[in-house]
């Protein structure tokens, strides 16, 4: 029968208000000319509570003292390391939302930039620590991070910050130094700081600049070292020791530069490091170097000569992060594409003693378990609630089940499935079995639809299989039938009543990609992607056929919600919410007009639509007039993966700051 299309309706569109422009600048101030970006959300009733976080990747370690402070996306993990044979959890902060990028530590404070330009100051000793007890923002991404007495010393895009932490709860700006382009590496000793950035679009350089910050109001430049096009290897400053700097540079070339006179540095030495391509101080006069499972020391009294003096095979794993007296450290991540065990192991800090140069050991080492470990190129694609347990389709890393009945602290169940491609997973009511939607590709690889006895989450078991002949990325299931939204291959009804023994019992070939799909009553909606969204009469699962159409202007649907008989349908130009006819002609009765929209997830009376940049909460108990209510900057959080709601909570996992438990209040 020809495909319907709805007819034009009058609606009303909810739109957040765009952000206001920012005020013309000010003339720089030599002690606080800051450049500040407004946020992209607007001024809205209500707002997202993180309520608890779990998963996220691996980021950057810092070690001084008795205190070693790893970074698992927005989370910072401390430990005490009075003894280094058995280093001891002393607790976890979570920061925020946007993934820690540099660390420092200072005394019995921690210092930790994210991605969002926060500083997060975190006391380390007394009866409640870790806590955060001060913070100060900077709205651009935090690159890099150095301490030298009171002052502490932030890259980022804009340049570098200077500042006053003589009391870590109350941070202030003492001093601002506009670098051309974003500032990434930094070494700041004895009121002289090394600078080391670039831009890949406004300013095509990568530099090094010498610049006096001895009067923190009025840092200056001293000189301008070398300066060479960006796609060129970085200028790395290493170390500042009395006179002398050290660098790294063309990957591999430690140099050491004499700063008797600092506006005219001068090469005093040149050392191939070769694979050795991690460099790290160790005191005033010595460097180690790693890389290929080797451990270099690196004697640098002299600094006209460097001097090897020892070499020797690393008794541990990883990439050294750090040195502190005579220990060294070593990061050992979960490779790339593996899939974490179900105690979600997601790395080793490895604790190396030096006392004897040329045979290094192993003293101890912390195994970093933290729920929903995904790999590091793995994404997350969907989260199915089930009372307080979540099932997460985890890409290359399986079917994982997590418990979120305490947000604050999340465990992992089980893990199971991998190897795969793992896009959707649906719950077949009533059972313990669990239907995934794998799209793997390579020819010998039965993909399809898995299914799996989830009865013990510790020991995820799969029971059965359906080989489809397209590419699953999506399953929704209605009674004793799963509905595979199979890529090229369109809709592929399976009967489940044997979850042992699925079987296709009909199909229906769209002539788009089938990316998502729904079922709202007698009907499945198959979102078609540039095709538009195809309504599906499974009034007889063998047969089914289509009996509507809607295609936007919007461009193409790559997913497609339902809730309360609505669908809701996000493209380019926002979301349109969508009612079934008793003959399934879909009818538009209303429309969130937010550019962008890539996903949306429904419930308990809300919708909360991901674009690019954000995640809104609309009030959608009227769809004629969705009310906005809240909006969470995510530019630095990565982009939205996946995204639920389930007793009054938003669930959203990103790429890079991993899943967050939110609620709108």
């Amino acid at each position: 029968m020809p495909t319907a299309q709805p007819a034009p309706t009058a609606m009303a569109t909810a739109s957040p208000l765009p952000p206001a422009a920012p005020s013309a600048a000010a003339a720089p101030s030599p002690t606080v000319a800051a450049p500040r970006l407004p946020t992209i959300c607007p001024d809205l009733p209500g707002r997202f509570e993180v309520l608890g976080v779990a998963g996220g990747l691996l980021g950057p370690v810092a070690v001084q003292g008795r205190y070693a402070c790893l970074s698992v996306g927005p989370r910072l993990v401390v430990l005490d390391l009075a003894q280094p044979t058995q280093p001891r959890l002393l607790g976890q902060v979570v920061t925020g939302l946007a993934p820690i990028a540099s660390l420092a530590v200072s005394g019995d404070y921690a210092y930790a930039a994210d991605l969002a330009g926060q500083l997060h100051i975190v006391a380390l000793a007394g009866p409640a620590a870790p806590r955060e007890v001060g913070h100060y923002d900077t709205f651009r991404y935090g690159h890099g991070l150095a301490i030298d007495g009171r002052y502490l010393y932030l890259a980022n895009d804009d340049g570098l910050y200077i500042l006053d932490v003589a009391d870590p709860t109350h941070p202030t700006l003492a001093g601002f130094f506009d670098t051309p382009g974003r500032l990434e590496r930094l070494v700041v000793r004895g009121g002289l700081a090394l600078l080391s950035g670039g831009d890949y679009v406004q300013y095509p350089y990568r530099d090094l600049r010498i610049v006096d910050v001895a009067d923190p109001a009025h840092p200056r430049e001293l000189a301008l070292y070398a300066q060479q096009p960006s796609g060129s290897y970085p200028l790395v400053p290493i170390a500042l020791q009395g006179r002398y700097a050290w660098i790294v540079a063309q990957g591999n070339e430690l140099r050491g530069i004499d700063l008797v006179d600092p506006a005219h540095p001068a090469q005093v030495s040149s050392y191939t490091l070769g694979r050795l391509v991690e460099a790290s101080p160790a005191g005033d006069a010595r460097l180690l170097a790693a890389g290929g499972g080797t451990l270099v020391t690196l004697d640098l009294t002299d600094p006209a000569r460097p001097r090897e003096v020892a070499r020797a095979a690393l008794p541990s794993p990883g990439t050294l992060v750090a040195v502190e007296g005579d220990l060294a450290f070593t990061l050992e991540r979960l490779p790339a594409g593996a899939a974490p065990a179900s105690d979600a192991l997601l790395g080793t800090l490895h604790v190396v003693g030096l006392a004897n140069p040329q045979a290094p050991a192993e003293l101890g080492r912390f195994e970093l378990r933290v729920p929903l470990g995904w790999p590091q190129d793995g994404k997350v694609y969907r989260l199915t609630p089930a009372g307080s347990r979540f099932y997460v389709a985890a890409d290359m890393a399986g079917l994982q089940i997590l418990d979120l009945a305490d947000p604050a602290a999340p465990q992992l169940l089980g893990s199971g499935g991998a190897p795969g491609f793992f896009y959707d997973v649906a719950l077949l009511q009533g059972t313990s079995y669990a239907l995934v939607a794998d799209g793997s590709w390579a020819p010998a690889a039965r993909a399809g639809l898995r299914v799996f006895d989830v009865s013990d989450p510790a020991r995820i078991v799969q029971v059965g299989d359906y080989d489809s002949p397209g590419n699953a990325l999506a399953v929704a299931v209605a009674g004793h039938t799963a509905y595979l939204a199979d890529g090229e291959k369109g809709l592929r009804v399976v009967d489940v009543a044997d979850p042992t023994h699925p079987v296709e019992v009909g199909a229906f070939e769209s002539p788009g990609l089938a990316r998502g799909v729904v079922v709202v009553g007698r009907y499945v909606c198959v979102a078609d992607e540039q095709q538009g969204l195809r309504i599906v009469d499974i009034a007889d699962p063998a047969q089914p056929r289509q009996v509507g159409l809607y295609a936007p202007d919007g461009g193409g649907i790559l997913s497609v919600a339902a809730a309360g008989g609505l669908i809701y349908l996000p493209t380019f130009q926002g979301v349109t919410i969508l009612r079934l006819n008793a003959a399934g002609q879909p009818l538009a009765v209303g429309q969130i007009a937010l550019r962008g929209a890539s996903l949306v997830a429904v419930g308990d009376g809300l919708a909360c639509v991901a674009t690019w940049e954000a995640v809104y909460a609309f009030d959608v108990a009227d769809p004629a007039q969705p009310k906005p209510l809240a909006c969470l900057d995510g530019r630095s959080t990565g982009s939205v993966q996946a995204m639920t709601i389930a007793d009054g909570k938003v669930y959203v996992a990103t790429s890079l700051g991993g899943l967050f438990v939110l609620r709108v209040i």
